[in-house]
């Protein structure tokens, strides 16, 4: 079924750590962008600053001051490439020279932090003939669906995976008939556009990781999104490591004790000799109610650990 067919981003939200103003001078580098506009913050951000093209729509919204800490900025649909490109260009080793266009410069570590980004991918698909492979799909990687069908059809359907407090979630939706319910002309797009759309909200290292990658590369997410890619354009996407695995109550009390207690560790390790050593002392002092402490010396029979 795949076609070959083009991924972008279709959201890219991201904090920076660089000053407001250096923020807002790099996207006023994007395409189209002519003027800002000062106002208030959202989300416990003080300030805001948008930046607006010619006719006044708003091509990326800057975030900053308060107690949130670095700049956020977000953009989206077809201006949301473009705050890649321009965040990535600021981010990057090199960024105070000029760098050639087309050239992808190495980002400088801890620079660049996704908040969001989602990558789209628009196809001239029938809606009926994907629904029933997505939902089988769902059934069989275990993950969560739900159709959203309004009274009136010519509005279009939406079928989404995963749940809405996932840290990876799509949408397949009609998006030509949604732009013709909004009033809205369709432009490029065709009254029988199908989109499918992948949102990821990565978190702690993945955040940085996630800031080199390219619309395509998100599909690797999980085994749902990497067949769900396949099948629509006919290319594999990497798979990678989304969030690290839940850590056990047992894992969480052993970090504890070597945060706690590593110290110690080192120095029987060197009074012991070696940390089988140290195993064995562990044991002995687990299981011997014969011990006597005296002046912080442990005798036991046949040994004393000075």
């Amino acid at each position: 079924m795949g076609v070959s067919v083009c991924s972008r981003f279709d959201w890219y939200q991201a904090s920076v750590e660089a000053y407001p103003n250096d923020v807002l001078a790099a996207c006023m580098k994007m395409a189209g962008a002519t003027s800002f506009e000062e106002g208030r913050g959202f989300n416990r951000y003080l300030y805001s600053a948008r930046v607006l093209d010619a006719e006044g729509r708003t091509l990326a919204t800057i975030n900053h001051g308060g107690d949130n800490g670095l700049p956020n900025v977000m953009s989206s649909g077809m201006a949301a490439p473009e705050l890649a490109r321009v965040l990535r260009q600021l981010c990057s080793e090199g960024a105070g020279s000029d760098i050639p266009s087309g050239v992808r410069a190495p980002l400088l570590p801890n620079k660049l932090r996704i908040t969001r980004v989602d990558s789209c991918i628009d196809v001239l698909t029938p809606f009926k003939d994907v629904i029933p492979h997505l939902q089988k799909l769902a059934r069989d990687c275990g993950v969560s669906g739900q159709m959203i069908v309004p009274d009136d059809l010519e509005k279009g359907c939406t079928y989404y995976m995963g749940s809405p407090k996932s840290a990876v979630r799509s949408r397949h939706y009609e998006k030509g008939k949604e732009l013709r319910a909004k009033g809205e002309a369709l432009g490029d797009y065709s009254i029988e556009t199908l989109r499918h759309e992948l949102q990821c909200r990565p978190s702690g290292p993945m955040r940085f990781q996630m800031a080199s990658m390219e619309p395509d590369d998100l599909w690797g997410a999980t085994n749902w999104t990497r067949w769900s890619f396949h099948f629509f354009v006919a290319r594999n996407a990497k798979a990678f490591l989304m969030q690290q695995p839940t850590k056990t109550d047992y894992d969480r009390r052993l970090a504890v004790l070597v945060q706690q207690y590593g110290k110690t560790f080192d120095e029987m390790r060197r009074r012991e000799g070696s940390w089988d050593a140290v195993g064995d002392l562990i044991a002995e002092l687990r299981g011997s109610a014969g011990d006597v402490v005296h002046d912080g010396v442990v005798r036991r029979p046949g040994r004393d650990v000075q």
